[in-house]
């Protein structure tokens, strides 16, 4: 790297490390692919335009997610011994998008961002992710993280998640696949919250 990394994330399967920069120009947003047993850097993905804010490999592997500055998130999809770029999705949101995250079966993933929404997008059968719905919040979305699995029967699946917010505030919420419904459930105590930024979670 050129500049200060920014954000990294490791595939679970533990070859795979994915990495990002700061960037204010298009050449230094590309997102680094690394060899973890060879400790070898594998290719430079394109998507990104600016600093590249999250990376999140998908639960198993066949997707990588990145969120940035430029308001877009980009889809690599798992090729061989490498990734590709899938999908790129400009202007996701109105703001900055500051955090992501897969449900466990890679049905969904869902987005944050400064623009005070939620964002849930759902695969299609091209392996491409559209639009399903938004939750709009009382401030800035910091950080989200889907949590254990589904509960409900197969026609009604609920997915849960904990949410944090840009005044350290953090929720516990609920998305209603059937109802395209995304709510918050709890909210954690005020003294129990983070006093600043709650800048990521990870379950």
């Amino acid at each position: 790297h050129g500049n200060e990394i920014y954000t990294i994330d490791i595939s679970h399967d533990g070859k795979f490390l994915a990495s990002g920069q700061k960037a204010q120009e298009v050449k230094n947003a590309k997102l680094y692919l690394w060899d973890v047993e060879n400790k070898k850097l594998i290719k430079q993905l394109d998507g990104c335009t600016l600093t590249i804010v999250q990376i999140s490999f998908s639960p198993n592997d066949n997707f990588l997610l990145t969120v940035s500055r430029d308001r877009s998130w980009n889809l690599y999809i798992k090729n061989n011994n490498s990734y590709e770029l899938l999908q790129n999705m400009k202007n996701a949101h109105k703001r900055i998008i500051w955090s992501c995250s897969w449900t466990f079966d890679e049905q969904f993933f869902a987005t944050g961002s400064r623009d005070k929404f939620i964002t849930i997008w759902k695969k299609g059968e091209d392996n491409k992710f559209k639009k399903y719905t938004n939750l709009e919040t009382k401030e800035a979305v910091t950080a989200i993280e889907f949590i254990g699995k589904i509960f409900g029967n197969k026609e009604n699946e609920k997915y849960i998640f904990i949410a944090g917010f840009e005044s350290g505030k953090i929720v516990l919420g609920k998305f209603d696949v059937k109802d395209k419904k995304i709510e918050i459930i709890y909210e954690v105590s005020k003294f129990l919250e983070n006093g600043d930024v709650t800048k990521k979670i990870r379950s």
